[in-house]
């Protein structure tokens, strides 16, 4: 990726690859992919790294006092233990409540391979794959989808226009996401107009 700034002279990291290389500009970024995506301003992981070391904050998270610092891939050092997580899942999501989300524009881990595995599981549908929005209107956020885990539930989220750090690509989005989770509450519901298809 590469930074550029935008017409409002903030710098924007540029990530995603489709047609797109570095040497074009973020207009023409804009253009071929949306000013939607990746609009945060560099520098977030600043911020996340002095908010994430506020004691106040790790109470609250409940996590030990011990330094957090901001970790950007490094695999090298990772190894990976388990080749295949879906029987846990079976199991947790008897147990607790789940949240899987995916940003629908992450190209390292797309949000159709988290639809597969999540529908592989077997659970009858509560809700099938619909639209959500921010307001229960015409904001679309993204899709959702929830299968019943009795006594619990599974629900399957992609976020629209996000990557891979979907809170970083899309904070309303995500703050949205979490609150509906947290809460248990209904996802908003798409109310505006239907668009055609092609004839």
């Amino acid at each position: 990726g590469f930074r550029a700034r935008d017409k409002n002279g903030f710098v924007r990291f540029i990530n995603q690859k489709i047609g797109f290389n570095g040497g074009q500009s973020i207009r023409k970024h804009d253009e071929m992919v949306g000013s939607g995506i990746n609009q945060y301003a560099c520098g977030g992981e600043k911020a996340t790294n002095i908010y994430l070391n506020n004691a106040e904050v790790k109470k609250a998270l409940n996590v030990p006092d011990i330094p957090w610092i901001w970790q950007d891939g490094d695999w090298s050092k990772y190894h990976s233990t388990q080749t295949d997580e879906i029987p846990y899942y079976k199991e947790w999501a008897k147990k607790y409540r789940i949240l899987i989300y995916y940003g629908d524009v992450d190209a390292g881990v797309p949000y159709n391979g988290g639809e597969e595995w999540t529908t592989s599981l077997g659970y009858p549908l509560l809700e099938s794959w619909r639209p959500w929005t921010l307001n229960g209107e015409e904001l679309m956020a993204g899709y959702v989808q929830i299968f019943n885990s009795a006594p619990m539930n599974f629900t399957y989220v992609t976020i629209r226009g996000a990557g891979h750090m979907v809170p970083q690509f899309k904070p309303e989005e995500a703050l949205k996401m979490y609150e509906v989770f947290l809460r248990n509450g209904e996802w908003p519901k798409y109310n505006g107009p239907i668009g055609g298809g092609l004839l």
